[in-house]
């Protein structure tokens, strides 16, 4: 479970001159599980949209949360029954938020989820790999000398330049009017910005061939970086749920999946760096004995049973 947020700001947020990217008046509560509908969950942690928003402006100079949302508190909870971590209001992200943290060096060439993938690939000689998310296609760009068929989708245009920058195959059309069918279906850090991740799930697997694959990286929430990374990022509108190996075991069950790998990727040299320096200007205890590991990503694959 993850350590309680209870994070305060008395302040309110300055937002003269403040580029403010979704503007709405509607505000979105969610009343039960967004993957299983239960309304039996634990309270995991509270925050002020008001010290979020302040953070982004700081952090990042915009803010992409809308300003219905000033004042309000910011549940995380943890559902009992599917073991999803999900969050009392849809504060959902757009486009331009991505296109804008692209200028933050958002995307990256390398994750190390990435070699064990290719891995898996050269073993089971795949024909098709369909990327759903591929931001600037770091991992397309490792695959597709050996891969006959990639095709990666993603929304954001400036992501999508990037991709075309290295002759990768992309596109922006929606999953479900991509007509293929592919041997892998595979998301990195994807799956946990969607606010309906059943939804999400069917719309992948409709697009796995028969005796294919969905491979699926997430955020580990037991890991380290769960209290060193960057916390803005952690947390809605950016992130709208965090997944764990139950909640995978979860859809496994109910998408009649079988769960044929899970892998924890160790931390990049980065993220160790960044993990010393927060514990020794912290002084906190070691991972161990906290209830963390020195894990920072979570990887399923998933086969159709």
């Amino acid at each position: 479970m993850n350590n309680y947020i209870d994070l305060r700001q008395k302040n309110e947020p300055n937002l003269q001159h403040v580029k403010n990217i979704f503007n709405t008046n509607e505000i979105k509560t969610i009343s039960a599980c967004p993957l299983c509908n239960s309304k039996q969950f634990l309270v995991t942690g509270r925050i002020d949209v008001n010290y979020l928003i302040a953070n982004w402006i700081k952090t990042r100079n915009f803010n992409p949360i809308p300003l219905a949302y000033l004042n309000k508190k910011l549940e995380q909870r943890l559902c009992k029954n599917c073991n999803l971590t999900y969050y009392n209001y849809s504060i959902t992200d757009c486009k331009q938020l991505y296109d804008l943290l692209a200028t933050h060096n958002y995307y990256p060439a390398f994750r190390p989820e990435f070699e064990f993938v290719i891995d898996f690939l050269n073993n089971k000689k795949i024909k098709s790999v369909l990327e759903v998310g591929c931001g600037g296609g770091g991992f397309l760009d490792k695959i597709q000398n050996y891969v006959p068929l990639v095709l990666g989708s993603e929304y954001s245009q400036t992501a999508i330049k990037i991709c075309k920058q290295k002759n990768l195959n992309v596109t922006d059309e929606k999953i479900e009017n991509i007509k293929s069918k592919f041997d892998v279906v595979c998301n990195f850090e994807v799956a946990e910005h969607v606010n309906n991740l059943k939804e999400f799930m069917q719309s992948c697997l409709n697009k796995v061939d028969k005796n294919g694959y969905l491979i699926i990286s997430t955020p580990n929430p037991s890991g380290v970086l769960n209290f060193v990374g960057d916390g803005i990022l952690d947390l809605p509108p950016h992130h709208q749920c965090i997944i764990s190996k139950k909640t995978f075991e979860y859809l496994a069950k109910i998408f009649n999946l079988k769960l044929t790998a899970y892998y924890e990727a160790k931390l990049t040299y980065d993220e160790y760096e960044n993990y010393v320096k927060h514990i020794t200007h912290k002084n906190l205890e070691s991972p161990d004995s906290s209830g963390f590991n020195l894990t920072s990503k979570i990887l399923s694959g998933h086969s159709h049973v």
